[in-house]
């Protein structure tokens, strides 16, 4: 069996992820920073259209604050806030 660079690649073909790797390495700090800056907005997007769904009466300001706290976890979040959700 082909080894893997990364494990969570293991359904990649490693031909696949060599060129992953060769056009990453090609790329400038300052695309690898858009790229990953772009990424977390989406991540981010996606949390809260899920948190939208579990929770549509919930405010757009509230589903943000929603996702900050499973981001730093609900204690923490609690802590810095006063803010304490129903989950």
């Amino acid at each position: 069996m082909p080894r893997h660079v990364n494990e969570s690649t293991r359904n990649t073909e490693p031909w696949a992820e060599e060129l992953l790797l060769q056009h990453w390495k090609s790329l400038t700090p300052d695309e690898k920073w858009r790229m990953m800056s772009e990424a977390s907005i989406a991540v981010e997007e996606l949390s809260i259209q899920g948190l939208r769904h579990r929770y549509p009466e919930d405010s757009e300001e509230d589903l943000r604050l929603r996702a900050a706290a499973l981001r730093i976890g609900r204690e923490e979040f609690e802590r810095w806030t006063g803010r304490r959700f129903e989950w």
